[in-house]
């Protein structure tokens, strides 16, 4: 199926909300371990890009993630960061294609990029693998095991 991506509005609070309400259980834990009030986040001046994307199944609109590229001056780059449901598994092709597309944009626009992951992430752990980052090795905190990565700008 596809996937229509569209810069994020407040207009689309209550796809966010959906979003949010029905996140993937692994991404529901990084939000609570991270300690992020994701409202906040996703409207802070630093937030350079948003992105709202939706499964088009029968021109009926599921909205299944959110991702940006976050501005902070620090020597490891920009922070990227994609929340989603388990709805993207209907478009998982087509946000690999797009996605791909768009970290190579943000690249050339914002130079490397950076986040942590939880380890037991395997499936964003495969997906920035294929976006090309880099890893770091794994740091504990709090008994959960993050790992580090960076996506290398041009």
């Amino acid at each position: 199926m596809r996937l229509l991506l569209k810069p994020y509005k407040r207009e689309y609070y209550w796809d966010y909300f959906f979003i949010k309400e029905n996140l993937r259980e692994i991404d529901k834990k990084e939000v609570l371990l991270s300690g992020t009030n994701m409202e906040e986040w996703i409207g802070d001046k630093n937030q350079k890009e948003v992105y709202i994307g939706y499964v088009d199944e029968n021109q009926c609109l599921e909205p299944v993630l959110i991702y940006g590229v976050y501005s902070i001056n620090h020597e490891w780059g920009n922070v990227i960061w994609c929340i989603g449901t388990d709805g993207i598994k209907k478009c998982a092709r087509d946000f690999i294609v797009k996605s791909k597309e768009q970290i190579d944009k943000w690249k050339k626009e914002y130079g490397s990029m950076w986040n942590y992951v939880l380890t037991e992430n395997t499936k964003s752990i495969k997906w920035l693998t294929h976006m090309g980052a880099s890893w770091g090795e794994p740091l504990v905190v709090n008994g959960n095991e993050w790992v580090f990565f960076q996506i290398k700008g041009e």
